[in-house]
């Protein structure tokens, strides 16, 4: 998950093996997984990237294809308290996008795949240079909602190695999750922000911040494919590694 002090990763997962928490055996078999997956695109030959060819591979059918298959494969359904998820009547939804970015550069693919499958929902788009009142008008507009889905993009980690949210985020999500109105929290990226949100009763995160991401998590909210994911790694206090929920697609 791209760790910003490469040398204390190192030495955490080497302390977590000298006290027996990871195995040796879990370590080799990662470590061959990886190995594996060079060796299948030849690696172990040809180390540079054809500069002139990229575009080609890249924007093939075949390449957006495998994408949106290994994303739609990584959609983890973590926890679905009400049975929530798939979502029973989606036009009765509400959308709300918690960027990351001071621009709110992110969501506006998320948003297009909601509109495409329910033109009249209503969405909204916020950053966190929005001030406090602002996101309370944005709260307030949500009324009469029957199901809240909170879009939330974490790529960050701060200083203690936790996932964070920047600006008045975390007190506007405190908010809608302490409400009536029943709300499912999609996790765009990095999901260890659910730890600091204990009325989180339904978690889909897509452990990527990609457009394939985006268009996998809206297509298994609608219940157009399945989700088999597991968590990758233990959210501390919320979720161990090794978890997710099975769901069929709708009529399987």
């Amino acid at each position: 998950l791209m760790p910003r002090n490469a040398e204390e990763t190192v030495n955490a997962v080497l302390k977590a093996v000298q006290s027996g928490r990871i195995s040796r055996t879990r370590i080799d078999e990662s470590v061959t997984r990886i190995l594996s997956a060079k060796a299948r695109v030849g690696l172990q030959h040809t180390r540079h990237v054809n500069l002139a060819r990229l575009d080609r591979i890249m924007d093939s059918t075949e390449s957006e294809a495998r994408a949106q298959s290994v994303a739609a494969r990584a959609i983890t359904l973590v926890k679905n308290e009400r049975a929530l998820v798939p979502l029973a009547a989606p036009e009765s939804a509400c959308l709300t996008v918690l960027a990351e970015s001071d621009s709110g550069s992110e969501g506006p693919h998320l948003i297009d795949e909601f509109k495409k499958r329910v033109p009249a929902m209503k969405t909204q788009l916020l950053d966190p240079g929005m001030p406090a009142q602002a996101l309370d008008d944005a709260l307030n507009a949500l009324a009469g909602c029957a199901v809240n889905v909170a879009a939330v993009y974490s790529t960050r980690f701060d200083n203690t190695g936790a996932a964070w949210l920047r600006g008045d985020f975390p007190g506007f999500l405190t908010k809608m999750l302490a409400v009536k109105t029943p709300v499912i929290v999609l996790g765009i990226g990095i999901p260890y922000f659910a730890r600091a949100f204990s009325g989180i009763g339904t978690y889909i995160t897509t452990l990527s911040s990609a457009e394939s991401s985006e268009t996998a998590v809206v297509r298994a909210l609608f219940g157009e494919i399945g989700m088999s994911g597991k968590l990758p790694v233990t959210i501390p206090g919320f979720a161990a590694a090794g978890t997710g929920i099975e769901v069929p697609a709708k009529g399987k």
